[in-house]
């Protein structure tokens, strides 16, 4: 270690929060700790050298790790992937490791290129990976949960299922869809509720007046809507993707005035650019929309859901590191997702930005300025 010249990675931002110092490297999402040495010593190896265990520059620098998984607490808290001080402080070449671990400083530019890949398996620590693959990491490791939908389950609902906690699913999309659908005339509408979960919004849509069938491939979380007053409600445990095609399939056309898509668009593509295997799902969809009728989505912003979040309550700043080639992302960018409807014959007709009704906490002060959620509507394209 000694011998291997390292240099301030070209990628990191040196900032004060909250009276100390960070150096963060926002395209992996690692952050460390620094006393004023520690910051000093970051900034003076703008160029490569070796540093030994006598060397000036680390006098007095002291620092600590705050890298970890900082969506541990819900899918739209802050993924910037800083946590509280999870060690305890290191100093001398211990420091020196501690920042090229955490590519704040590099001593291999191959090795730091090759973690912005997917993980080869869930032991992986060595690559960046996908959003959905820290999750099921973050989970199976460190939660000891195998399965995504309990966490989701957990974080969004209270444990009765009849309301959504405190947070951005509460203050952006419930009250977004408070106040969409509950100035629409939906007496007697019919509507699918595509992945349905435990039939909350289901529930909302049949007290507005609606008729309502909630489908999804969670038969615990159908029981779960089940249980539930579900009158003028019929929900179907699908089981699995064939289910799913073949139930749609076996209904006829125009069946219905609204399918709505909450958060479960981007869970049915294995690739956020390239969205062919969805084609099947959306011809089905098309299909079972009547004259005038609508597919809505309401789903996690490409750009800004996953984005590292910084500065403070009154200057939210959102660092994009990936867009054309996503790394991390997992949301299809609105451009492809258009693009992939108008295959199937229906097009854009509203796009929405809802925002932070509340700014109590960190997540809802930077939805206030930035949207976690795009909410869009699609119509059939008539034909002239």
């Amino acid at each position: 270690m000694a011998e291997n010249a390292v240099y301030t990675c070209p990628d990191v931002v040196l900032r004060s929060v909250n009276g100390a110092w960070m150096a963060s490297n926002a395209r992996a999402r690692t952050h460390v700790e620094l006393n004023s040495e520690a910051a000093r010593l970051v900034l003076e190896l703008s160029q490569a050298r070796p540093i030994a265990v006598d060397d000036p520059v680390l006098s007095g620098a002291v620092a600590w790790d705050r890298t970890g998984f900082s969506s541990a607490l819900g899918l739209t808290r802050d993924p910037s992937g800083m946590v509280a001080r999870n060690s305890d402080s290191v100093s001398g070449l211990a420091l020196v490791k501690l920042l090229i671990k955490r590519l704040i400083l590099i001593s291999d530019e191959e090795r730091y290129e090759t973690y912005f890949r997917p993980l080869t398996n869930i032991l992986d620590r060595e690559h960046l990976g996908t959003f959905h693959q820290r999750v099921g990491q973050h989970l199976v490791l460190d939660r000891r949960e195998r399965e995504k939908w309990r966490w989701w389950q957990s974080q969004k609902f209270t444990d009765d299922g009849l309301s959504v906690r405190d947070g951005p699913y509460r203050w952006i999309q419930e009250a977004f869809f408070d106040a969409y659908f509950g100035n629409e005339a939906l007496t007697g509408s019919k509507i699918l509720d595509f992945g349905c979960g435990n039939g909350h919004y289901s529930r909302k849509f049949r007290d507005f007046g609606a008729s309502v069938v909630g489908l999804d491939t969670s038969s615990e979380l159908i029981q779960f809507a089940k249980s539930r007053p579900s009158h003028n409600i019929k929900y179907i445990d699908a089981v699995d993707v064939e289910g799913v095609m073949s139930t749609l399939r076996s209904w006829e056309s125009d069946s219905y005035d609204i399918v709505y898509m909450s958060d479960t668009f981007l869970l049915l593509n294995s690739s956020p650019d390239d969205l062919t295997a969805s084609i099947p799902l959306l011809t089905e969809l098309s299909r079972l929309i009547n004259r005038g009728g609508r597919v809505i989505l309401f789903e996690p912003n490409a750009v800004f859901w996953l984005a590292s979040r910084m500065g403070g309550p009154n200057s939210q700043v959102a660092i994009i590191s990936e867009y054309r080639s996503p790394l991390y992302n997992v949301a299809p960018t609105i451009d492809r997702v258009v693009t992939a409807f108008g295959k199937v014959g229906l097009a854009l007709s509203e796009y929405v930005h809802p925002y932070a009704t509340s700014s109590v906490d960190a997540d809802s002060q930077f939805s206030s300025q930035f949207p976690i959620w795009d909410f869009l509507t699609f119509r059939r394209q008539e034909k002239i």
